[in-house]
Order: C-alpha cells, then sequence, then structure tokens
C-alpha cells in the first residue's frame, strides 16, 4: 500500500517479478563463441521501419574486431528480413553475421533456432539489446547466457583485454569455415 497525491490510497499487487542484477563489469570472464545482435537502437539508431537509421559506429567496430579475431556475429531481430539486409547491404555489414534470424517471431524462438544451427551451448552466448522487455524475456528462456544492453556490451569487451587475446588462422576465419 502507497500514498501517492492528496492522501489517495492505493494498493499494488506484484504478480510476476524478476530478480535484476546488473552486470558487473567483469562477469564476462569467459571468452563468447557468438555474439547475437539486435537491429534497431542496438546496431543503428533508430527503427528501421519508421524510416532512415543510423549506424552507431562504435557497434560496427566491435563487430568488426569481433569478426577479425574468430568470434562469430548474428543478428536476431523484429524486423522485415529483406528491408533490414538491404540496410546492412547498404552500411557494407552483412558479410559479418551467420545465420540472421530477421521476422517477427519472438527472439527466444529465433535464438534456440540460431544456437541449433550453429551446435552452440547459451552459456558460449552474448545476446545484446536495446530492449529491456527483450534482455528479460531471453533472460528467462536462457539463463546462462550473457545478456547486455548495447551501450554495455563495447566497454565490456575492452575490460577484458579481448584486444588481447591470441588468434590463428581458424580464429581469423570462422566466419566463413
Amino acid at each position: 500500500r502507497f500514498f501517492p497525491d492528496n492522501d489517495f490510497q492505493a494498493d499494488l499487487i506484484i504478480k510476476h517479478a524478476f530478480n535484476y542484477t546488473p552486470l558487473k563489469k567483469n562477469r564476462l570472464t569467459n571468452i563468447p563463441k557468438l555474439v547475437i545482435w539486435d537491429l534497431d537502437n542496438t546496431l543503428w539508431e533508430g527503427i528501421l521501419i519508421e524510416g532512415d537509421v543510423e549506424l552507431r559506429t562504435s557497434i560496427v567496430q566491435t563487430i568488426k574486431h569481433l569478426d577479425s579475431i574468430g568470434i562469430v556475429n548474428s543478428l536476431v531481430s523484429k524486423n522485415d528480413f529483406n528491408n533490414a539486409l538491404s540496410e546492412l547491404k547498404r552500411f557494407g555489414l552483412d558479410e559479418y553475421f551467420v545465420y540472421p534470424k530477421i521476422n517477427w517471431n519472438p527472439k527466444s524462438e529465433n535464438i534456440r533456432a540460431l544456437l541449433q544451427e550453429i551446435n552452440l551451448l547459451e552459456q558460449d552466448v552474448v545476446f545484446v539489446d536495446d530492449s529491456p522487455f527483450e534482455r528479460a524475456d531471453i533472460r528467462a528462456s536462457f539463463s546462462e547466457m550473457i545478456i547486455v544492453d548495447q551501450l554495455t556490451f563495447p566497454d565490456l569487451l575492452i575490460d577484458i583485454q579481448l584486444l588481447d587475446i591470441s588468434i590463428d588462422e581458424t580464429a581469423v576465419n570462422r566466419r566463413v569455415l
């Protein structure tokens, strides 16, 4: 029971709650094998269906760096596939993503299908999305997956010093294998 304004009484009933603890920068202790990105307001600023979008350069640099050290990138986004692919091609990024899941299905279904196709476990994956709702939904379905927002992730990678990991020929070409 709480009292907002003017001595009005209100009851608050909580039917479902998430135990949310903010991601600490040192939580990403293992190097991921796959990073799954959202598009709207994550990879780019804006919502594609509403008009023009603008790339977030820090995210693009992160994607290219991940690819160069053998960490695979993919997409799970609620969008029209052809429009999204056109934008990715226009930005020169379409080649960086494997098994993209761009449709109107729930993201949890798309991630489950992606993990089967690429043969990975959820603990080897990082999911990056701007939407607190989507992150909570994925967290409920994949308890061992690392789930972060689009602003946290590039800094998180630098903090675990992915810039200094050793790579070999197989890692560099992992996306095309």
